[in-house]
């Protein structure tokens, strides 16, 4: 009796939201220990070869691209994979590492190279990039067999990448979409990383919890080309550069180089603390900066046209984007969509959860899994 009540203690907690039940596989315990291990030894790694990894180069109607393409032994499927910004791009180690744990499960993991992300900028520009990888990697019969290809995305990516899968060359070839640490509404994000406040909706009252002030600075860094003042630009980018190497440096030297109205304003966002505030200081922006805003934030996108089943992942200490945003785009999805809320993941980093939270985890991966052997039919 004790064991049919644990067991079904063990599948309810898999089941929040819209999920149901599920049991991880052997394969999805053995990538999630692969995950834990990161570049260190796993039983995954002992009982698989090791991934190829090669730059291989890809063209779409004229444009040339290429990313790192991760194969270990003969590919299930296919996944186009991006990293959130960092200044380390396609080659940040927790990012070859997930490729490479996807590569041993069964997955032909394409990583494009994206020179945005390495400056720590969040472009709508690189959406078409991410589209025609995914267009690219569905023509390769080798790579993604029977058609199964999916993407994934981490942080401020998963935008780039679901406008990627809207394009009308991709959304009818695209079976799924991972999504770690993402977002729905950037105002709100904006607001939860320069403020610290989030709340569940629109009527509901604040809640708090510290941020990263990374979110800040590497906002700073995606927008700073967007001020017209040289010397505006140079002071911003000196700024951000000393605060992320250390959050409590003082910049009160800097800021007092601040001349333009625009530079002002975006310091103002920065410096506010007030979540109301929030919407109408971002209208105080240069309007580059609002475009991209407004072209990036998926909450006033129409995402019917996506086929695409989506596997959402979030950690509740998120401390760059609220695990709230994840709720909202599920929410926004409300069809063939599974989320997974836990705690011990902290925006893209795995920090060792407790047992159900990590068996979650678990059915999140063999969510993805599931995909290797979805037939044209399932779609």
């Amino acid at each position: 009796m004790r064991r049919l009540l644990l067991l079904a203690l063990l599948l309810t907690a898999c089941a929040p939201y819209n999920q149901v039940a599920c049991l991880p596989s052997n394969d999805a315990l053995l990538i999630l220990d692969d995950i834990a291990a990161g570049a260190g030894a796993s039983k995954l790694k002992t009982i698989t070869p090791q991934p190829a990894k090669t730059v291989v180069p890809f063209e779409v109607a004229g444009r040339k691209n290429d990313g790192d393409l991760y194969v270990s032994g003969t590919p299930q499927a296919g996944i186009v994979l991006t990293p959130g910004a960092s200044t380390s791009g396609k080659d940040d180690e927790r990012l070859v590492a997930f490729a490479s744990s996807l590569a041993r499960s069964g997955f032909a993991v394409l990583v494009p190279n994206l020179p945005n992300v390495r400056q720590l900028k969040v472009s709508p520009d690189d959406a078409r990039v991410l589209a025609d990888a995914m267009v690219f990697l569905a023509s390769r019969a080798d790579l993604a067999p029977g058609g199964r290809l999916g993407t994934g995305a981490f942080s401020y990516a998963l935008g780039p990448t679901i406008l990627a899968a809207l394009e009308p060359d991709v959304r009818d070839k695209l079976r799924f979409v991972l999504g770690v640490g993402g977002y729905h509404d950037l105002t709100r994000v904006i607001t939860y990383f320069t403020t610290g406040y989030f709340r569940d909706a629109p009527n509901q009252p604040w809640r708090y919890q510290k941020p990263n002030s990374y979110g800040k600075w590497a906002f700073v860094h995606s927008n700073v080309d967007r001020l017209t003042d040289e010397g505006d630009r140079t002071t911003f980018t000196e700024m951000a550069n000393r605060k992320l190497v250390d959050p409590a440096a003082t910049i009160d030297d800097l800021t007092a180089k601040l001349t333009s109205t625009e530079a002002k304003a975006l310091l103002e966002v920065l410096n506010n603390t007030d979540p109301e505030k929030v919407p109408g200081l971002i209208k105080q922006l240069p309007a580059g900066v609002q475009s991209d805003l407004a072209k990036l934030t998926l909450v006033d996108k129409d995402l019917t046209p996506l086929k695409a089943r989506m596997i959402l992942f979030h950690g509740y200490e998120d401390d760059l984007v609220p695990y709230t945003e994840s709720v909202s785009l599920a929410a926004a999805f409300n069809r063939r969509t599974r989320l997974f809320l836990i705690n011990g993941f902290v925006h893209v980093d795995y920090k060792q959860p407790g047992f159900l939270d990590g068996w979650s985890f678990g059915c999140a991966i063999q969510d993805v899994l599931n995909e290797k052997w979805k037939s044209a039919t399932d779609f």
